[in-house]
């Protein structure tokens, strides 16, 4: 089993910029909040009528609720490259309750020693979360849930195996977040669930990879389970945080400045396999 810890340490350096834009040029680092404005009928504007899909890219996505790190939207798809000693990441600014995330991903390159495709789910205020982690060189999935004050350490959940990811191949991935399930499914098989009963709802979230790696998302959807069911039940009201930001007050993390979420030392010593063994 490949050490999970590295990216554990990875992803927390990540929570305090969740929701934060980030600009980069080729001599400085600059980070800047950006705080979504409410719509009249809602948070973000209601979605289309009588329609379960809460997101897509068939249209050009607002920044309100919206936000690509290293990876852009082109042509219906979303095209990820991460570079050395970085990710790649899209933030998702929807509240919502019961959804599923689905996506058809296929990688061109990654480094089969620091690679993890990652999903946040019912992302809360202060950055707790459910979270999967897959490894698509090794084929393994971790999921982990961020409990503690803060939100920084990590309660392990469970681990599971998957396929290997070919390069150049496309896989079909698909995440749910339903009353207490947290389910993954890969080429329609289930590989992974668990049950958390810490969150109803939150921030539909991240997804992400770590690099070096190349990847292109297509057909991403996601999709309010209650709407889909015929229960359309309304999402979770929430209020963009007033001291800047989508979530307001975050943990004290900001990007490095000589660029890069992980500053000068992007490869921490991990001090054990967080499952035990190796």
């Amino acid at each position: 089993m490949r050490n999970f810890a590295i990216f554990l340490i990875f992803t927390a350096l990540f929570a305090g910029v969740f929701g934060v834009a980030q600009s980069h040029d080729t001599d400085s680092f600059a980070a800047s909040q950006t705080t979504p404005t409410p719509e009249p009928d809602g948070l973000f504007g209601d979605p289309p009528t009588n329609s379960a899909t809460i997101f897509d890219l068939t249209t050009t996505p607002s920044e309100e609720v919206f936000y690509a790190y290293n990876g852009e939207v082109t042509n219906g798809a979303l095209v990820f490259n991460a570079p050395v000693d970085d990710e790649a990441y899209a933030d998702f600014f929807i509240p919502v309750q019961d959804y599923s995330i689905e996506m058809d991903v296929t990688f061109s390159s990654f480094d089969e020693e620091t690679i993890f495709f990652y999903f946040l789910l019912r992302v809360q205020d202060d950055f707790c979360n459910v979270e999967f982690a897959y490894d698509p060189a090794f084929g393994e999935v971790y999921t982990t849930v961020r409990l503690a004050e803060g939100c920084e350490d990590w309660e392990d959940l469970d681990f599971a195996e998957g396929p290997v990811f070919n390069l150049n191949q496309t896989y079909n991935m698909r995440l749910v977040a339903e009353g207490n399930t947290y389910s993954m499914f890969i080429d329609g098989e289930e590989i992974l669930s668990v049950q958390e009963d810490s969150f109803i709802d939150g921030y539909v979230g991240v997804i992400g990879i770590l690099g070096p790696a190349e990847a292109t998302i297509t057909n991403l959807v996601v999709t309010d389970l209650a709407v889909a069911s015929g229960a359309a039940a309304p999402r979770p009201t929430a209020t963009p945080g007033q001291s800047g930001g989508l979530f307001g007050n975050s943990p004290d993390s900001t990007p490095d400045s000589s660029g890069g979420l992980f500053g000068d030392n992007p490869n921490p010593t991990p001090s054990g396999d967080l499952f035990g063994g190796s």
